[in-house]
């Protein structure tokens, strides 16, 4: 009994977990449902474990009052030719004191105790509810109500109504599940021969049996003349002794109820896949322009290095070149000095379909409002990411301090430079020292090539050697250079997304996971 009690909560626990986990994100009728029996199961076992609710119900004038005072061995209930007679539920219980509590949860006022406690009775609340198909709309809501919270139920049926559609259709094929703790009284069984009988008690159970009731028993009974008591009052006493109706039947109003939640989450199983994450990733770069800030800033670098590293006669018109890091500059001159704008269509669609694209390949097949779910979450924080785009492309715009290996090229070319300068004066200064009346310079020659010559065209070569020479290790630098700011922006991108949509969607999917998990261990 403990066991079935203990299970019973742990398994009331993860269905009221999930449901919180499912609120806004399953059919609300479902939850609301899932609520109730949860409510109700928590309730009952908390008011009273020891006391066993077994409640006779039954259509009008098949003699379930007569029965009920059978079986208590009273008058409580009124019998009479006036229908519908049973107005209201009326409870008996045995013992010293009545289960107060238990009955006022109940709603039931119309209590008596008995003191004297046959056997197996001892902790039986036996309860005579209204006509089911009383003309009083009250009656049927009265009942309606008892028949959900009760722990065990006989059905009083007799030859005229035991195959009513109001009761097979309205009651007993909807409690199908709690087929283990009911039972049905065929009362006034002395109104037929044993043939007839027999064969009413066979269309009975073949009817039961369609309606997915194999385990609900059937006891023929003649209340009126006590035929059938004992029997019926060993299998209620068996019932209370074994005190597990209470436990079977609120674990199988649980498992029902699980198992509709589960209908509604689905089983789906979401994976945060890493080339979902990749995807993401490539779209928001692209949104915020790395590809072409990246391209901009080493051709930036391409165009400094040879402006600095080039033959300076020629270098100068790199200085002015139109990189695009430059573009991107006079392109968001509105913002702080390489800033990316999302204000453009083409950004701004690239931002949007990165984040939906990234949400659907996520979802996968979960319930169509879990999924919009994972789209609102990823898109959740859709402009911190803007921000924190911007913020990436303005920080890291290349320094301008050049590399100190430049210096030794512009170092050379000066040197070279000096020399053909050296060497132009040098050829220029005989004739005009000679013009101005002064002893031209000693003549200088190596290998029979005069030293001015030397200097003007070694200069000439050796500058533009060295420009070549710059030129052919400044391009692949600029490519190291394109490169490595493309990885640098793509993992500040990363933790971007990482930070403000992956998290956020992750959050979403766990919270689907455990909803899952939950369910199905309130249904075990």
């Amino acid at each position: 009994m403990e066991e079935r009690r203990a299970n019973l909560a742990r398994r009331l626990r993860a269905l009221g977990q999930c449901v919180e986990l499912a609120e806004g994100r399953v059919d609300i009728t479902t939850l609301e449902h899932v609520k109730d029996v949860i409510r109700r199961a928590g309730d009952r076992a908390a008011i009273s474990g020891e006391k066993t609710v077994v409640a006779l119900a039954g259509p009008t004038g098949v003699g379930k009052s007569t029965l009920f005072n059978a079986l208590s061995g009273t008058d409580f209930a009124e019998v009479g030719v006036r229908r519908p007679t049973t107005s209201n539920a009326r409870a008996v219980a045995w013992g010293s004191a009545l289960p107060a509590e238990l009955l006022d949860w109940l709603e039931i006022s119309d209590r008596h105790l008995v003191t004297e406690v046959p056997e197996g009775f001892a902790e039986l609340v036996l309860v005579d509810l209204p006509d089911y198909d009383s003309v009083e709309s009250e009656h049927r809501t009265v009942v309606d109500h008892l028949v959900k919270v009760v722990d065990a139920l006989i059905w009083v049926v007799d030859p005229e109504k035991y195959a009513d559609a109001a009761l097979h259709d309205g009651y007993l094929r909807p409690l199908r599940d709690c087929a283990d703790v009911m039972m049905v009284a065929f009362n006034k069984a002395d109104a037929l021969d044993a043939a007839d009988l027999n064969r009413c008690v066979r269309d009975m159970r073949h009817l039961l049996d369609d309606a997915g009731l194999k385990a609900t028993r059937i006891v023929t009974t003649a209340a009126e003349f006590g035929t059938g008591i004992d029997p019926l009052r060993e299998v209620i006493s068996r019932t209370v002794s074994a005190k597990v109706a209470m436990a079977t039947r609120l674990a199988q109003e649980v498992s029902v109820a699980a198992y509709n939640l589960e209908i509604e989450l689905g089983k789906s199983v979401p994976v945060l896949n890493r080339r979902a994450v990749t995807n993401l990733i490539d779209g928001l770069a692209e949104s915020a322009g790395v590809p072409e800030l990246a391209d901009g800033i080493g051709a930036d670098y391409l165009a400094r290095g040879r402006a600095v590293t080039g033959w300076p006669f020629t270098a100068r018109r790199y200085r002015k070149s139109d990189d695009p890091l430059r573009r991107y500059r006079k392109a968001n001159a509105e913002l702080p000095a390489g800033k990316v704008s999302f204000d453009s269509a083409v950004r701004g669609a690239k931002l949007e379909s990165s984040l939906r694209e990234f949400s659907d390949s996520v979802a996968g097949d979960l319930p169509a409002v879990w999924k919009q779910a994972v789209w609102e979450a990823a898109h959740s924080n859709s402009g911190a990411v803007k921000d924190q785009l911007r913020d990436i492309a303005a920080a890291s715009l290349p320094p301008e301090k050049p590399p100190a290996w430049w210096q030794l090229f512009r170092i050379f070319q000066w040197l070279a430079v000096l020399a053909v300068i050296g060497g132009v004066l040098w050829l220029v200064s005989g004739p005009v020292l000679q013009w101005c009346g002064y002893e031209p310079l000693p003549s200088v020659y190596w290998l029979g090539i005069a030293a001015p010559l030397w200097l003007l065209v070694g200069g000439i070569v050796l500058g533009v050697a060295a420009g070549l020479i710059g030129r052919a290790v400044i391009i692949p630098a600029a490519r190291l250079r394109t490169r490595g700011a493309r990885r640098e922006l793509n993992d500040r991108v990363e933790a971007v997304a990482q930070a403000q949509v992956v998290a956020a969607v992750q959050q979403e999917l766990t919270r689907y996971s455990d909803a899952v998990r939950l369910v199905r261990a309130a249904i075990l």
